[in-house]
């Protein structure tokens, strides 16, 4: 039986051999036949100025953000240490409380 598949399988790789060898060179790719491909692009004009305004939009709107966010994680950044300092106080007290029931007992 697996005589009988790899046979089906040369055959099958032989005809598909065959099928590539019959495409012609401009489809495959194949300079042999001495063509050129050039692809030119012409960028000039409105598109450019287009391109440009929105890449000068984008980094307006980037350095605007980056401006708020930092100023928001600064005023982030001064609440948390005001509720580390918040809760220092809190466990000290709480320590003082407890060595005094101790102290009472």
């Amino acid at each position: 039986m697996d005589k009988d598949v790899s046979s089906v399988l040369k055959q099958a790789v032989a005809e598909v051999l065959e099928e590539v060898r019959r495409v012609p060179p401009q489809v495959t790719g194949n300079q042999a036949s001495g063509n050129r491909i050039e692809i030119q692009v012409n960028a000039g004009g409105i598109g450019v100025w287009i391109a440009a305004t929105a890449c000068l939009v984008v980094l307006a709107v980037t350095i605007v953000s980056a401006i708020f966010t930092s100023h928001e994680f600064t005023r982030q950044g001064r609440e948390l240490q005001e509720l580390r300092e918040q809760d220092e106080i809190h466990d000290a007290w709480i320590q003082t409380l407890n060595k005094q029931q101790k102290a009472q007992k």
